[in-house]
């Protein structure tokens, strides 16, 4: 998975592309760090670059969601689509994140 940053008056996004599985996890933790720094007190994660999520990315993305809680930091996706659109219906994630 690769990821891009990009931080502009106290928002965040980051987009993703690429597969997002156990694997990535230390790339992921750029997005920890980001959520916990306060750096933006809004990350969105853009997702449309994945063409794949397995269910360790589906949990690291709720770990991404108890940081942004614990530290006050507004957190969404957004334009999930084939796959991955499909595999937040099955966790309903939409119940979980604000998902635009």
């Amino acid at each position: 998975m690769q990821l891009e940053k990009r931080i502009e008056d106290n928002q965040s996004t980051i987009t993703m592309s690429g597969g997002f599985t156990f694997s990535d996890n230390a790339v992921f933790r750029d997005v920890i760090t980001l959520i916990t720094s306060k750096a933006s007190r809004a990350v969105n994660i853009d997702v449309r670059g994945l063409n794949f999520i397995d269910s360790s990315g589906l949990g690291m993305l709720l770990l991404a969601r108890d940081e942004a809680k614990n530290h006050n930091v507004i957190l969404t996706l957004s334009r999930a689509v084939g796959q991955v659109q499909d595999m937040f219906e099955v966790a309903q994630f939409e119940i979980l994140f604000a998902i635009k």
